[in-house]
């Protein structure tokens, strides 16, 4: 069986727990660590100190956002205490940590966007390539 199980008709899929320990999964996350300097986002003011990210956080969480578990915009580099936090916000004022993440939301959406549009495809030439 693949990395997916079909749930239902309209596509969409229950994720398989093991993509964590994906290769793609761990070369992804080391590349955002990399890419946001290594340093926790801090979105919810936790700490007034500079921390580093300990973990790769899905805004949009895997268990009901499973199409968007390797979107490079729903991802945000946090220290432990702040994904501990962010699980615990999700769970208890979701419409908070909605308001914290809005702007985030509005890139997802974007990014999903383009990617129904011109289905997917990931051979797609730019306008300088076509000229």
């Amino acid at each position: 069986m693949g990395k997916f199980n079909k749930i239902n008709s309209a596509g969409n899929y229950a994720l398989n727990p093991n993509l964590h320990h994906t290769h793609r999964w761990q070369q992804l996350s080391k590349k955002f660590k990399q890419t946001k300097c290594g340093l926790c986002a801090n979105p919810f003011h936790l700490h007034d100190e500079l921390r580093y990210c300990d973990e790769v956080h899905h805004i949009l969480p895997q268990e009901h956002y499973p199409e968007y578990f390797f979107y490079w915009s729903n991802l945000v580099c946090l220290c432990a205490d702040c994904h501990k936090f962010a699980h615990r916000l999700y769970e208890d004022e979701n419409s908070l940590y909605f308001k914290i993440f809005a702007n985030q939301l509005d890139k997802i959406s974007e990014v999903a966007k383009k990617f129904k549009h011109d289905g997917g495809s990931k051979n797609r030439k730019t306008k300088k390539e076509n000229t």
